[in-house]
């Protein structure tokens, strides 16, 4: 299935029923932290301290920007590929991987999945060529971080990554000097042509509409 044809998905929280927006997970896991902070006769028998540090942890994981969809758009140029953005109906774009698929191979893939818990969110990329390729990528919470092919970058800096592919279809990673919220792939890759001038693979990209 294209990725730019691809269903957004919604994440539905533990106590919060199917359709409630994060605000309102958000929301929810504000009348916890009242009710467990209070001294109420289901919770006497614990410390108030105790009680507070676990309506805390309750309330950041509901309240964390956590992607709830994932987009995606094909790329054509000298290597073909994809960019692929994590999203928050929150917060914007929280994460950005544009994928290049070894050179000479076809464009665009043949399958994917998002899928997304209390504090990470996942995307994997099928292809079927000679054999099936797939990679997959995370975004995690605590610490906020991106991860693909058993190595990890922390998204303090950079919510940005290009991600290669050789003839084996085997990863290599370069994190981007870039930061940016935005849910459109346009303004995303004129960024990253931006921060990579001299690099003809990248110059060479078109989004295919």
């Amino acid at each position: 299935m294209p990725p730019n044809n691809r269903m957004k998905l919604s994440k539905c929280p533990r106590g919060a029923t199917e359709g409630q927006s994060g605000r309102a997970a958000c929301a929810f896991a504000h009348r916890a932290f009242r009710s467990l902070s209070g001294c109420s006769a289901a919770y006497g028998r614990f410390p108030l301290r105790a009680k507070i540090l676990v309506a805390t942890i309750l309330l950041s994981v509901a309240c964390a920007p956590i992607p709830d969809g994932s987009t995606g758009v094909y790329m054509k140029g000298v290597r073909p590929g994809g960019l692929y953005s994590l999203n928050s109906d929150g917060e914007g774009g929280l994460l950005h991987v544009l994928v290049l698929q070894p050179y000479g191979s076809a464009l665009g893939a043949n399958g994917g999945r998002f899928e997304v818990a209390w504090t990470s969110a996942s995307e994997e990329i099928i292809w079927r060529r000679e054999a099936e390729r797939r990679l997959s990528f995370a975004y995690r919470l605590f610490p906020r971080r991106f991860e693909v092919g058993g190595q990890s970058w922390r998204l303090e800096t950079s919510n940005v990554f290009v991600v290669r592919l050789d003839n084996d279809w085997r990863p290599s990673v370069e994190a981007l000097p870039l930061q940016t919220d935005s849910t459109s792939s346009l303004a995303v890759l004129k960024s990253i042509q931006q921060a990579l001038p001299q690099d003809a693979e990248i110059a060479s990209l078109e989004v295919v509409q």
